[in-house]
């Protein structure tokens, strides 16, 4: 199973530090690059938590500086979310309760991150919201360790907590996790919309949204794809 939210070495330095320039591309299940790309999760995980990552999401969309640096993966097929599966009830009554109706169509899953640094984590969150919205969602559903939870909190990307993720949930295979589940993850909702307008009043948060506009609308288009494969 892998819906696990997660960063390597997410070091907060001064707002000041500069972004690196990255290529932000999107790898499906055909793609020829496909396996480097799942190997560099695989490896990410063991080394970080000793975990032993097979799954993974039908959209990797990678940061790239000649070598990759950053990944995270999308579904956007409400009935396969892995995530839900840590859910007291249905994603359609989770959901609800947070004043979401009608979930197919508006809802993706985000899962498989794994970053060298937060310099790249955050070009790849961007890019893949700006690509979200344009595909026409306007939710993500998606794991977050505290690292990560600081790293949104850090620039204002307001997400709202659903529920723990609990090892219990996994039907005795938290082990393939290693020590995942000590990192204190947690089920998490983000609203597309006000992420987009965060961005939009913070001038170096928009200048990364801006550069990454060409790679947002392939990555868009590939999601529409999905939802309809």
């Amino acid at each position: 199973m892998m819906n696990a939210f997660n960063a390597n070495a997410l070091q907060f330095h001064p707002l000041s530090t500069s972004i690196p320039s990255v290529d932000v591309i999107g790898c499906d299940r055909h793609a020829s690059c496909r396996h480097q790309v799942q190997e560099f999760i695989r490896k990410g995980f063991y080394q970080w938590y000793r975990a032993d990552v097979q799954d993974f999401l039908p959209l990797l969309v990678t940061a790239r500086a000649q070598n990759i640096h950053s990944v995270l993966g999308l579904r956007t097929q409400t009935t396969d979310m892995l995530v839900t599966r840590y859910l007291d009830s249905g994603l359609t009554e989770t959901l609800a309760a947070q004043g979401i109706q009608d979930v197919e169509g508006k809802v993706a899953e985000i899962g498989n991150l794994y970053s060298e640094s937060h310099a790249y984590t955050l070009p790849l969150l961007l890019t893949t919201v700006k690509a979200l919205l344009e595909a026409g969602f306007t939710y993500a559903l998606f794991t977050a360790t505290t690292r990560v939870q600081a790293l949104f909190m850090r620039y204002g990307l307001q997400a709202s907590a659903i529920c723990p993720a609990s090892p219990e949930k996994l039907d005795g295979k938290a082990a393939e996790w290693g020590s995942y589940y000590q990192a204190g993850p947690t089920v998490m909702l983000l609203d597309l919309a006000r992420v987009s307008a965060v961005v939009k009043n913070n001038p170096r948060l928009t200048d990364i949204d801006r550069a990454q506009q060409p790679a947002a609308s392939t990555i868009a288009s590939q999601l529409r794809w999905l939802r309809h494969a």
